[in-house]
């Protein structure tokens, strides 16, 4: 195929990948609606219209960190209609808009359609992407990085013709991509792969100086994101914002757990994928993976071909610059790290950027006495990187169908109970890596709207949680801000699945069959 010489044929072929790895969800059912979902969904229940869901985002002061959001949510849940099937269509139409923009900007900034088409084809088998497994609160990342990713094309426009339009209409797309999330502040840095931005000859005191008067405006957007997100709010707003958590610590601490999140956890993924995908997939889903790689192997071998030349010094750089972009922003995180599973997992779609700039680097640079491994080489990894997406999806639909299965307990058991009680689950549960009731907001929210009881208020009995004499304290932010009377209160054990009535603290028989722990499932 001559990639290079019919650019129509060379957008096809990306079109066709990304269908073909999109596609392949096709063969797990959408799982559901996790941590953050259930809260976001409530708030977007309020009131009878949009703007009333408007309203109760923009009464909650945190969600001014994140403006776009405030009507971003509601807006996303009302046209998901709160249905598990609608939102994963809603999430991989962006996931879809993401991956041709990517390789359209790849392909621009290398000249290479064979770079542009390994980047994508790695960046969607990147496994722990939430938006795969269903997490629709990651709807604020997985826009955001389509809007950042417009700007940048409109940006590199602007380099090359200078008018003022494209440049106001670049910054405007991606401010309203980091209004969306802070994970989006630093991607811009990716344009440090482009030799129309970094030129790859010259003095390095003039390459620097072009560079600055190619990137001013961006860098003074960035630059103002970040102090809207980390000072100006807090200082122009009388809301309960959290002060700047900037530290050098969590930021080397950031960068150092990003690199693992793009190589080590990578392998570690795929290989603790292959047991229980040996025992959990039929014969049918084995098929589908190798059709697959025998595709993605193909694809990509066919483009390689025609592009011998390794790539320039700048796309090293650029990736380089690509991963300070992604991980940079847990210095803002006030301890989060980035993790291939849990709550911060919302974070992978910047990550994946960078396995596929590295993976592509490395396939630009395959010697030419191996070059007879490398299709090969090409198919091993979507075996195992399919598999290991799919794993972690079914320990996602488990936990899903755990979570429907507690709340179907607690209708039938707390149906003749009066409100308002509380209703604390006993134990925090994991399915895999997956953690099924994240915090009690989650566990609050999803009483209130799966059981439709606005009179239960839910709480963890986890590590953050205290029995006293006279209340029950629970801490789900390193300090005790949530208290409970033990006027009925009720606690549901998930192993007994009984819903027991508790009016003081456990004794000590009690607490020693019935510790806080956490139970693998």
């Amino acid at each position: 195929m001559l990639i290079d010489s019919r650019p129509c044929r060379a957008w096809l072929l990306a079109a066709a990948l990304i269908a073909a790895v999109l596609g392949a969800w096709l063969a797990f059912p959408p799982t559901g609606f996790y941590q953050d979902d259930w809260f976001t969904m409530e708030d977007s229940a309020r009131g009878r219209t949009l703007l009333d869901a408007v309203h109760a985002f923009a009464a909650r002061g945190w969600n001014w960190r994140r403006p776009a959001q405030i009507v971003l949510m509601p807006l996303a849940h009302r046209a998901a209609l709160n249905r598990p099937a609608v939102a994963a269509g809603i999430l991989a139409f962006l996931v879809a808009l993401e991956a041709l923009l990517l390789y359209g900007l790849v392909r621009r900034m290398t000249g290479r359609a064979a770079t542009a088409l390994a980047v994508t084809g790695f960046v969607l088998l990147y496994p722990g992407r939430p938006s795969f497994q269903m997490w629709f609160a990651d709807i604020l990342q997985t826009t955001a990085q389509p809007l950042v990713l417009g700007g940048l094309w409109l940006y590199r426009d602007w380099v090359e013709s200078r008018r003022p339009a494209r440049l106001f209409l670049a910054l405007g797309l991606y401010l309203a991509g980091a209004s969306c999330y802070e994970a989006a502040f630093f991607l811009p840095l990716i344009l440090l792969a482009d030799p129309a931005i970094l030129p790859g000859a010259g003095p390095w005191r003039m390459r620097l100086r072009r560079v600055a008067a190619r990137t001013w405006p961006l860098a003074l957007a960035m630059a103002a994101a970040v102090l809207w997100n980390q000072v100006i709010l807090a200082w122009i707003t009388s809301t309960a914002l959290r002060p700047p958590s900037w530290s050098l610590g969590l930021a080397l601490k950031g960068l150092g757990a990003g690199f693992e999140c793009v190589s080590s956890r990578v392998l570690h993924e795929c290989l603790r994928s292959v047991g229980p995908a040996l025992r959990g997939f039929s014969a049918g889903h084995w098929l589908l993976a190798a059709a697959l790689a025998i595709f993605f192997a193909w694809a990509l071998e066919s483009a390689l071909r025609r592009e011998a030349e390794a790539l320039p010094t700048t796309w090293w750089v650029g990736t380089a610059a690509a991963f300070l972009g992604a991980y940079l922003p847990y210095a803002f995180s006030g301890g989060y790290q980035p993790t291939m599973h849990g709550i911060m997992s919302r974070t992978n779609g910047a990550g994946a950027w960078v396995f596929g700039m590295l993976a592509a680097g490395i396939l630009a640079s395959w010697p030419a006495s191996w070059s007879r491994f490398r299709p090969w080489c090409l198919g091993l990894a979507a075996m195992l990187l399919l598999p290991a997406n799919w794993t972690q999806r079914q320990d996602w639909a488990r936990a899903w169908r755990e979570q429907q299965r507690i709340l179907d307990d607690i209708r039938i058991q707390a149906k003749d109970i009066p409100g308002p009680a509380t209703i604390v689950l006993s134990s925090s549960l994991y399915v895999g890596d997956v953690v099924v009731f994240d915090a009690p907001y989650d566990f609050d929210s999803a009483l209130h709207l799966a059981i439709n009881r606005k009179d239960l208020t839910g709480a963890i009995d986890s590590w953050r949680f205290r029995f006293r004499p006279d209340r029950a304290l629970e801490a789900p932010g390193g300090q005790f801000v949530r208290e409970y009377s033990y006027d009925r209160m009720f606690l549901y054990d998930p192993q007994t699945r009984e819903l027991l009535r508790v009016s003081g603290p456990p004794d000590a028989r009690w607490a020693k069959e019935h510790p806080a722990r956490l139970i693998q499932l």
